[in-house]
């Protein structure tokens, strides 16, 4: 998180307090009970004797109510009495403050990120090669996820692609063409299903996949076209949020630094500063719901240092963190959001092809470079 994004935050806490303060203090100290010193040294400690208390039993207790409830344990013990309606305010609104954590939407509720998923990508592939009578055949060890599906027209064009025969995928088609040991599935537009097919490529056999898709411009890099290196992620979809929770943070990062760190050396010496096609390094705002990106949407995005707005990067490193796999992803950014009338998402040579088999070649060269290890995500089923 930026450090301005956390000395403002805690300007705006230490305003609130200089503003409203002394009315918290005036309602604690007066109103619920006049206290003399005694009285005020027995709440307090009371209060932080609670605390110690719920904190070793690991129970999530708010100090302003425990303080306010001894307060309110004085007051009926004998204490100065004081109108039962501000006894009642308070326990109104703390009762409030109680329930409403626990209002969730569906995506956050029951989820529980240590148990395995009863229905897994095996499963779906083996009954679709019984009921197909395809072979039992891993794909190859380097996979591309071409969401747009230019390469795939491009390969099928130039007949340079073949459909592969061992792939038991409902949903999709998986075009081998001539990358050393890769193959490409596309259309898997947004992350539900990049995700989908995500499993099921590694559950096949695939060791390393790319994703490369168009991206719409969120900080002003220069004119589009240009390529992203995606480092990290911002989670403003819902598939990640099966795979981590909440807790691991609003952005998901590539999950293996030296594999991005090897991918950005081999990127640069295929798109040198003469190749014409800009190559930058950063963060991207994954959303999917793309007639959405209101004003004030792109506004905190690019406050956030956000690159470009792409659909399927923070749930695919969601996954490859959560499952141990190897992913890199590129935004190939080649719009402004339709807000330059005419000559906007140009892709280039090829409808962009061109551009992103290179970006293919640097990335598998990067991979095979030699052996990688990935860290698993603590709690999590690998």
């Amino acid at each position: 998180m930026p450090f301005w994004v956390v000395l403002s935050r805690q300007s705006a806490m230490a305003l609130g307090t200089v503003c409203g303060g002394w009315r918290i203090v005036r309602t604690v100290g007066s109103r619920i009970t006049h206290l003399t010193p005694v009285q005020g040294f027995c709440a307090e400690m009371g209060g932080a004797l609670a605390l110690y208390g719920a904190t070793w039993l690991g129970i999530p207790v708010s100090t302003t109510h425990t303080s306010t409830g001894s307060q309110d344990k004085l007051n009926t013990s004998g204490a100065s009495a004081v109108p039962t309606q501000c006894m009642q305010d308070s326990g109104e609104a703390f009762g409030h403050d109680c329930i409403m954590p626990d209002i969730q939407p569906p995506l956050l509720q029951a989820k529980n990120y240590a148990q395995p998923s009863v229905f897994r990508p095996e499963h779906l592939l083996r009954e679709a090669r019984r009921q197909r009578g395809l072979p039992d055949r891993d794909v190859p060890a380097i996979c591309v996820l071409d969401p747009d599906g230019d390469l795939v027209r491009y390969g099928w064009h130039r007949e340079r692609a073949r459909p592969s025969p061992g792939w038991a995928c409902y949903h999709t088609e998986l075009s081998e063409i001539t990358l050393k040991d890769g193959t490409i599935v596309g259309n898997a537009v947004g992350a539900p299903f990049a995700v989908l097919v995500a499993e099921q490529l590694f559950a096949s056999g695939c060791r390393f996949l790319i994703s490369i898709t168009s991206a719409g411009r969120i900080a002003d890099l220069g004119e589009p076209p240009y390529v992203v290196l995606i480092d990290r992620a911002l989670r403003d979809e819902g598939t990640s949020l099966h795979y981590l929770p909440p807790e691991a943070g609003n952005f998901v990062s590539a999950p293996n630094p030296v594999l991005l760190a090897r991918v950005e050396a081999e990127l640069r010496t295929a798109f040198p500063p003469a190749s014409g096609t800009p190559v930058h390094r950063g963060a991207t705002w994954t959303t999917d719901a793309p007639y959405r990106e209101t004003e004030t949407a792109i506004t905190d995005a690019a406050a956030q240092g956000v690159l470009a707005v792409e659909m399927e990067a923070a749930a695919l490193y969601a996954f490859a963190t959560a499952r141990g796999a190897l992913v890199t992803c590129f935004a190939h950014v080649t719009n402004t959001m339709g807000q330059r009338g005419g000559d906007d998402f140009e892709k280039g040579e090829e409808e962009g092809a061109v551009t992103a088999l290179r970006v293919i070649d640097a990335a598998a060269k990067a991979f095979r470079a030699g052996e990688l290890t990935l860290p698993r995500y603590g709690g999590h089923l690998v």
